[in-house]
């Protein structure tokens, strides 16, 4: 028997905050902020506490689209228990937004506290355009993830399911702890050299605060990172990776930022 899951709209006015930013539960509601319209799917709980329901996709076709009262800079999507047989594609303002290292970004996945065992190691990746999971449906993926979509004035965007046997979204985050400004004046004053680089990379013009750094190959995967205090000046010791592109996110209470690096 084939059920028809209708189309539906949540308005929504209720939200938690973490930090600065502000985040919006799938089932909760905020009208003066957004709403979302979701369609194909069904809200359900498959065991990951902190974000039960989610709004849980299967097969290819499923929606979950996100309307703002007020254009976003950088809006995020929270995605749950994503596989490797499990993908989805984007839209942004209507139109085709393929996702790769220079058009998203995505944070450390978070394991969920469940009862069906350990996570497998890996979370979520950018593959040929679209948010593929990284682990085997035998090693599962029970943890969740921010995925970042580095564009302004954003209107709207839709998630749509393109494959696989199940994942879920539970929320939407949008005002992160740094301001449009603040991205764009830290964007001006990193620099990175020399790059290409042979072994040893200096990255200047950072803030004296924490920075949190993670180099990227261009699968998605960290290769290398850590937390180090800020002098506003950092030195990596790039000798033992690879040759090849890489991504390296700089996070810091005033932004985060992203640039190429050549690693001859």
């Amino acid at each position: 028997m084939t059920r028809t899951i209708p189309t539906f709209t949540f308005l929504l006015a209720a939200t938690t905050i973490y930090g600065q930013s502000l985040y919006i539960p799938i089932d909760s509601l905020a009208p003066s902020i957004l709403s979302y319209t979701l369609s194909g799917g069904s809200m359900q709980s498959y065991g990951c506490d902190d974000l039960d329901p989610t709004y849980w996709i299967s097969g290819g076709g499923a929606t979950v689209s996100v309307n703002f009262v007020d254009p976003q800079p950088y809006p995020s999507f929270r995605v749950w228990g994503m596989n490797d047989d499990d993908s989805a594609s984007v839209m942004v303002n209507g139109l085709p937004y393929p996702l790769s290292l220079s058009t998203a970004a995505y944070d450390e996945k978070v394991i969920c506290d469940t009862v069906f065992g350990s996570p497998g190691p890996d979370g979520v990746v950018f593959e040929q355009g679209l948010l593929v999971g990284a682990n085997t449906p035998g090693a599962g993926n029970y943890s969740y993830q921010n995925v970042t979509l580095l564009t302004t004035d954003v209107n709207s965007f839709t998630v749509m399911g393109v494959d696989g046997a199940g994942w879920g979204i539970d929320g939407v985050t949008i005002g992160g702890w740094t301001g449009l400004d603040q991205i764009q004046q830290l964007e001006t004053m990193v620099e990175l050299y020399p790059n290409p680089v042979r072994d040893v990379l200096t990255v200047s013009g950072l803030p004296d605060t924490d920075v949190r750094w993670e180099m990227l190959d261009l699968q998605g995967r960290t290769v290398m990172g850590n937390s180090v205090p800020g002098t506003g000046t950092l030195t990596l010791d790039l000798e033992a990776l690879p040759k090849g592109l890489y991504l390296l996110k700089l996070g810091t209470p005033e932004g985060t930022v992203s640039r190429k690096v050549q690693k001859w």
